[in-house]
């Protein structure tokens, strides 16, 4: 006896609820930030804007390590194809190494507080395409790990905030194919800027982490998954 199209249809839908969405094959490259003070550099600045309104200032800079990931859907691109490719790529964390992390970020709000970022853990996802005029992608990054103490200097008291699982807006990068290196992918981060508003026990403050960012990666190096 044939099964009528209802019947299959409700069958289709069980063994989706029950067994989960397909998996879907991605071609992954992870791209290596760039070790050095013009190409893996960031620091904390912003603005305090609760009680009163008052800049903070970077004090040190932290060097940057880890990596990004462009995922592009089914196989990988080929050398030739890579520039067009990108623009329907996306960054996502989808391979054990994708993720960044930095070292010790110090800031002051002039004579009145020391911030200082500890542990800073994130990774690049991307929230829209890539700009085929300019190469811009528009991305956020997502805290993994880390804390904001921010410390009274007259009084010593400590105030701390968890950055993770926080999520900054991210701006200032391009991803592109590198014209000089076939195969090669480049996200360049003139000036990347992280954006959050972090609120605890009565104070506001909009951190910005700002600094330059490079990170390259191949096709060679890619992996074939199923996310």
């Amino acid at each position: 006896m044939a099964r009528s199209p209802t019947l299959l249809a409700v069958a289709a839908v069980l063994s989706m609820l029950l067994g989960g969405a397909a998996a879907k094959t991605v071609c992954a490259v992870d791209l290596k930030f760039i070790t050095g003070p013009k190409t893996a550099a960031l620091a904390v600045g912003g603005k305090v804007i609760k009680p009163a309104k008052v800049g903070i200032k970077p004090v040190t800079v932290a060097g940057v390590a880890g990596s990004a990931t462009v995922v592009f859907d089914g196989a990988c691109p080929t050398a030739g194809g890579l520039a067009a490719a990108l623009l329907s790529a996306s960054l996502s964390p989808v391979t054990p190494k994708s993720g960044i992390r930095t070292g010790l970020m110090e800031s002051r709000i002039w004579s009145i507080a020391k911030v200082d970022c500890n542990d800073f853990q994130a990774v690049f996802e991307s929230t829209g395409p890539v700009n085929p005029k300019d190469g811009t992608i528009p991305f956020n990054v997502r805290a993994t790990s880390g804390t904001v103490n921010i410390t009274r200097i007259k009084t010593g008291r400590v105030r701390t905030a968890q950055l993770a699982p926080e999520v900054m807006t991210g701006a200032g990068c391009r991803l592109t194919a590198d014209p000089a290196a076939a195969g090669q992918i480049r996200l360049d981060c003139p000036n990347a800027e992280l954006t959050r508003r972090i609120e605890t026990e009565g104070i506001a403050a909009d951190i910005a982490v700002k600094g330059p960012l490079t990170a390259l990666g191949t096709l060679a190096s890619a992996k074939i998954l199923n996310v």
